[in-house]
């Protein structure tokens, strides 16, 4: 038995485990493809655990690593936030209380299979660990000969992002990301938060979903407040003025090189 089996094995059994909870979905006229954490308990598309299911699809397949990205990039909104889940099968939504609490007032009955009224997405975001899926998918299709075309597909959405977070989520400017709800952390029902959330030692679960459940309805309504729009309008303004900055000065180093090689053209003949 080589030594590298069990490694083989765990890779194999990780693939067929993300095959199996593939999933597809269609928006504007594309289809999308990704793979659900549990085909049960979660049935959705989750933002960093897509980035994990890409940074592990890229030893298989690139394409298919990149294709779990773009089912995040296609719910980007215009000022760069990218919820934590997309419902993309909406029929499913609103049949567990988290799923009216971490995301957008909505106006349809819970547990009907149906998608009036129904929100498409969370409020609320996941650790920002895109931009390390993109360089390992990026990595893996260079090796294969390809990987420009998505490093072009990923930039801006991550330009966007960034923007984002920097202006809603680092309100003193420490480079630190601000959560406004436990979920945001990825650790949820984590023993640190219980201290933010005013509970005393081993509290009881009733008690601890209450707490974490009201910090989010808290969290989800400071996310809305006008302070925090005019921050993100002035970052986007910010990072428009920097780009077109960049491409004149990108522009002005071309000419410039071109004039150059005019020169040295016409000193060498």
């Amino acid at each position: 038995m080589s030594v590298d089996h069990p490694v083989d094995a765990l890779r194999q059994r990780a693939r067929a485990q993300l095959e199996a909870n593939t999933r597809y979905a269609e928006r504007a006229g594309r289809r999308f493809t990704y793979s659900v954490p549990s085909a049960r308990s979660y049935p959705f598309q989750w933002f960093w655990d897509s980035c994990f299911h890409a940074i592990v699809w890229s030893q298989f397949d690139a394409e298919r690593a990149a294709d779990e990205l773009r089912g995040l990039f296609a719910w980007q909104r215009a000022d760069g936030f990218i919820p934590h889940v997309i419902f993309w099968d909406r029929r499913l939504a609103m049949q567990q209380y988290w799923h009216y609490l971490e995301s957008a007032p909505w106006l349809a009955v819970p547990w009907l299979p149906t998608t009036r009224g129904k929100p498409a997405t969370s409020e609320l975001i996941q650790p920002p660990v895109l931009a390390q899926a993109v360089e390992r998918v990026v990595s893996a299709g260079a090796a294969a000969g390809a990987g420009a075309g998505f490093l072009r597909e990923a930039v801006p959405v991550l330009l966007r992002y960034h923007r984002w977070l920097l202006a809603t989520r680092d309100p003193d400017d420490d480079g630190l990301i601000s959560i406004l709800a436990p979920p945001e952390s990825g650790l949820d029902y984590s023993p640190v938060f219980d201290a933010a959330l005013g509970l005393g030692r081993d509290p009881d679960h009733r008690h601890l979903g209450v707490a974490m459940r009201l910090a989010t309805l808290l969290g989800k309504r400071d996310r809305w407040s006008p302070a925090r729009r005019a921050r993100t309008a002035r970052v986007h303004r910010r990072g428009r003025a920097g780009e077109q900055l960049s491409r004149r000065r990108a522009r002005g180093d071309g000419a410039a090189r071109a004039r150059g090689r005019g020169v040295r053209r016409s000193r060498l003949g």
